[in-house]
C-alpha cells in the first residue's frame, strides 16, 4: 500500500504534462489552420493581438472540444491526429486517477 500513492502521483504528473504539451501544440495547429474555430465572436485582429490562450478558459475548452469532437479530422497537419489522441487519452486518465486518489484519501486515511 505504501507504493500506491507515489505510483498514482507519477501517473498524475505524467498525464498532466503530456496533456498540457498536447493541448498547447494542438491549439497552435488549430490557430494556424482554422482560427475562426477559436475566435468566438472576436475579430481576427483582436484574436491575434491579445494575451496567451491559457488566460482565456473558453478558448482552452474550445480546443478540448475540437479534440474530442470530429472537427480535428478537417485539419491538414499530420500531427493534429496525434495531439488530439493524446488529449483524448490523457484527460480521462487524469480524471480517473484523480478520483481514485480522492477516494483512497477519504477511505484509507
Amino acid at each position: 500500500m505504501q507504493f500506491v500513492y507515489p505510483m498514482l502521483g507519477v501517473i498524475l504528473l505524467a498525464s498532466v504534462l503530456v496533456y498540457w504539451h498536447a493541448l498547447f501544440k494542438f491549439r497552435a495547429i488549430v490557430a494556424a489552420e482554422r482560427p475562426e474555430w477559436l475566435m468566438r465572436g472576436r475579430s481576427l485582429l483582436e484574436f491575434k493581438m491579445r494575451m496567451p490562450f491559457f488566460e482565456d478558459p473558453n478558448e482552452a475548452f474550445a480546443v478540448v472540444g475540437i479534440a474530442f469532437g470530429s472537427r480535428w479530422r478537417e485539419l491538414k497537419a499530420d500531427l493534429a491526429a496525434r495531439y488530439a489522441r493524446r488529449i483524448r487519452i490523457c484527460l480521462p486518465l487524469f480524471f480517473g486517477v484523480f478520483a481514485v486518489v480522492v477516494a483512497l484519501a477519504f477511505t484509507v486515511g
